[in-house]
């Protein structure tokens, strides 16, 4: 039988061709751009905006800053302590100033600039912080001038062997006493100045002046402590020296041994027991000396 083969499949190749275009890329125009320089007139009202909002707000702030300070300030002057470090005089014109300047805040001041508002405030503050300042001295100064003689005492003390322990020379700790010295001194004639005021004048010396002087020494103090240890020198073993006359001296009143403890290095052998009690046993005719005959005994 013919047996009919299977066709071949044909294999269909595609050919693929490129071709080349040139494209045009324009810009569009954007409707809803700005141009640069409106961009930069907008930053520029929008910073100002900025600013006048904050001034506002600092005028705001001032206006009610003045009203509460002279408010509080006539209570203040009220008070018991104020009475002891001022005059009568002092106070009335004070409050009068105070009084003037919150109707002017109610009247020509409604409307004031943040300026006038800061420099009204400043000139009532010049007054009454010196006053403020005579009433808290008052209570500062003996416990700040307690603190410091504590303060001294307790410096002294950890100065006491700083030279040994820490490496701090003499000349550094004399001119580190010396400035604690020269602090007291001023402190001292401070306090005799002051007594010398009455309590209506402005003190000569404050706590916070005297605690600005104690800290700077503080921290010279704290420094020397926190020096390195100083590394104990060595003892030298000490050198005896011998006069060769009194040496010869010496050796002529000695003995040149010690016989009681010299060991000749043998000793006497015991006597046996048995020699020990040979001898004592026997009778009254035992022979002695030199020619006494041997004893035989023949039974």
């Amino acid at each position: 039988e013919n047996v009919e083969e299977p066709a071949l499949e044909e294999e269909v190749v595609s050919s693929v061709k490129l071709r080349q275009f040139t494209l045009t890329v324009a810009k569009l125009a954007n409707p809803n751009e700005l141009p640069t320089s409106a961009i930069r007139d907008s930053r520029s009202k929008l910073l100002q905006l900025n600013r006048d909002d904050k001034r506002r707000l600092e005028r705001a702030e001032t206006k009610n800053e003045l009203e509460s300070y002279v408010y509080a300030t006539l209570d203040f002057l009220e008070n018991e302590s104020t009475r002891g470090v001022s005059t009568d005089e002092e106070r009335e014109t004070f409050a009068s100033s105070l009084l003037e300047a919150g109707d002017w805040l109610y009247d020509d001041g409604e409307d004031a600039s943040l300026e006038e508002y800061q420099e009204k405030l400043d000139s009532l503050r010049e007054i009454g912080n010196r006053i403020q300042l005579r009433v808290v001295e008052v209570e500062n100064r003996p416990t700040a001038s307690a603190l410091f003689h504590e303060w001294k005492d307790q410096a002294f003390a950890s100065l006491e062997n700083i030279i040994v322990e820490r490496n701090v020379g003499e000349e550094e700790l004399e001119e580190y006493i010396t400035e604690i010295r020269e602090l007291e001194s001023w402190l001292e004639t401070k306090q005799e100045e002051q007594a010398a005021l009455s309590p209506y004048d402005d003190p000569v010396w404050t706590s916070s002046e005297l605690s600005s002087k104690t800290q700077v020494l503080d921290s010279t103090l704290k420094r020397l402590l926190r020096r390195r240890k100083r590394t104990p020198t060595p003892t030298p073993t000490p050198v005896i020296e011998i006069d060769p006359e009194a040496q010869e001296e010496g050796d002529a009143n000695e003995l040149p041994f010690d016989f009681d403890n010299v060991n000749f290095g043998f000793e006497e052998e015991p006597i046996p027991i048995e020699d020990q009690t040979e001898g004592a046993e026997g009778s009254d005719d035992a022979p002695e000396g030199e020619n006494a005959e041997p004893v035989h005994d023949e039974l």
